[in-house]
């Protein structure tokens, strides 16, 4: 959204490292046509040194109270059904329920001949 608060993003620290971060969006636009603010956790990232020691579920809980302070009264993130980090049970048992699934598509995009490595040349 263009009038993004992305100063509600979170950052674990060790030591002088980076741990993880949740990268968190607060939309009051969204909110104006929804009629309450909500918060978004788009994407949560834990340094394999790290995973499995508590620091997604730190991230989201930091993430939640810093949500809860600034007056949003609802928390949404979205997750891949297939992740084999073990994220749909972190976020159940934080409290997140499911809303709704999703399909996602893709298409492939062919690369222009120009950055593929080829010549191309027009003639006038």
């Amino acid at each position: 959204a263009p009038d993004a608060d992305l100063t509600a993003w979170r950052v674990a620290w060790a030591g002088d490292e980076v741990a993880g971060a949740s990268n968190n969006v607060i939309s009051h636009l969204e909110a104006e046509g929804l009629g309450f603010l909500q918060a978004w956790i788009h994407t949560i990232r834990v340094r394999r040194p790290w995973r499995g020691r508590g620091v997604a579920t730190l991230l989201v809980a930091s993430s939640l109270a810093e949500f809860r302070s600034r007056g949003a009264v609802r928390a949404m993130l979205g997750v891949d059904l297939h992740n084999p980090s073990g994220a749909l049970g972190l976020y159940a048992g934080l409290g997140f329920a499911q809303l709704a699934r999703s399909t996602m598509y893709q298409r492939p995009l062919p690369v222009p001949a120009a950055l593929a490595g080829g010549s191309s040349s027009t003639s006038s």
